[in-house]
């Protein structure tokens, strides 16, 4: 999967393309600093793939976010 993890800013997301307008998404919170997910969403038809699509979310969420002071 090439696809790239983005930030919506407005929903306090990332959101990662699996399809054809379908994504999964990770909710977050900045905590001390700190990016604190509180809540994953994949549509059910991709669940299969859950641990694959789940780690991409985790790995680039802190990397792909600028840095706040």
């Amino acid at each position: 999967m090439n696809a790239k993890l983005t930030e919506n800013t407005q929903l306090h997301r990332f959101e990662l393309p699996i399809a054809d307008g379908v994504i999964a998404a990770a909710y977050h919170r900045i905590d001390d600093r700190r990016i604190v997910l509180i809540h994953t969403e994949v549509p059910m038809e991709f669940r299969s793939g859950i641990a694959a699509i789940g780690a991409r979310d985790v790995r680039g969420a802190p990397q792909d976010r600028p840095r706040q002071s």
